[in-house]
């Protein structure tokens, strides 16, 4: 198929572009019972002069399949940073009660708030509203996250109501975290660090070791400040597009979707890839993205 040209690409945005909602809304601050300070450094260009929010995130969305979930904002427990994306510091409060959504560690159906998850998140803050927002970029992150939004490893931040809760210990047979076959270990009242690169998984406390946080993989690796102008602009809009794609999939609504597959189809790189793969798996216009698939299969990663 020959290549499509930047007009049409644009075209087909214009429909996206109706889809994304943006809201204003004020933080309410939690008290702080223990305080987490730690490093970050961006491993590409683009966000040097760009505000920044770090704070901590509800990350059950990551396995109930709504990995751009994001806690409310009455509920969101941000912190302070210093420097820039390519080399700053934070500090964050860790809320006593910190009250994230339901969630049943077994991936059952029966969610509770007796073991809550979260992750140390830093997003950009392009426009100053001052709360972490869906249509803002996750730039880093204690989890390792891979570009489409699965949880690959890194530091979990786990709070437990009391002493008499359990957390898995490591991936069962299935090698999906949060299942039934999870082997499962006491969990520490109050907050724990769990290490999911260790096998078994380690449990430690909360204390004055530094939590540095790890570039995340959504969106591809672009020195924006080597393109020129008229390359820019499409880099940014294919990375607008990765940052919303998971909302967007995750409503299953064929008029979202099929604009959404139409778009990544002309974007030749992993990004697009593997965010048509996550079309086809949801199902709802799983013909269109197998065929954007092979529109761009030879270029896709490079």
């Amino acid at each position: 198929m020959a290549a499509i040209g930047n007009r049409t690409r644009l075209v087909i945005l214009v429909l996206l572009i109706a889809l994304l909602a943006v809201g204003g809304f004020m933080v309410v601050s939690s008290a702080g019972t223990k305080t987490i300070t730690g490093k970050f450094g961006i491993s590409y260009s683009g966000y040097e002069s760009i505000p920044l929010l770090v704070g901590l995130n509800d990350a059950s969305g990551f396995f109930t399949g709504n990995p751009i979930y994001l806690s409310p904002p009455d509920k969101q427990v941000l912190g302070s940073y210093t420097g820039n994306a390519s080399s700053g510091k934070y500090t964050l409060n860790l809320p006593g009660n910190p009250g994230a959504q339901p969630f049943d560690l077994t991936g059952g159906k029966n969610p509770s708030n007796k073991v809550e998850i979260f992750e140390v998140r830093l997003m950009s803050d392009v426009a100053s509203k001052g709360t972490m927002r869906e249509n803002e970029d996750a730039i880093a992150s204690s989890l390792k996250i891979s570009v489409d939004e699965q949880v690959e490893g890194g530091l979990m931040l786990v709070w437990a109501a009391d002493a008499q809760e359990q957390f898995p210990g490591d991936y069962g047979p299935d090698q999906h975290l949060f299942t039934a076959d999870d082997p499962r270990s006491p969990l520490p009242a109050g907050w724990s660090l769990v290490n999911l690169d260790s096998k078994p998984f380690t449990v430690a406390p909360v204390d004055n070791k530094p939590l540095d946080l790890t570039t995340t993989g959504v969106g591809d690796v672009v020195d924006y400040s080597q393109l020129s102008c008229a390359a820019m602009i499409p880099a940014l809009l294919d990375r607008t597009v990765a940052g919303e794609a998971g909302r967007l999939i995750g409503t299953h609504d064929a008029a979202i979707l099929q604009p959404l597959a139409l778009y990544l189809g002309t974007w030749k790189a992993e990004t697009s890839r593997q965010l048509l793969r996550r079309l086809v798996a949801d199902g709802t216009v799983r013909e269109q993205a197998e065929i954007c698939l092979r529109w761009i299969g030879e270029a896709a990663g490079q």
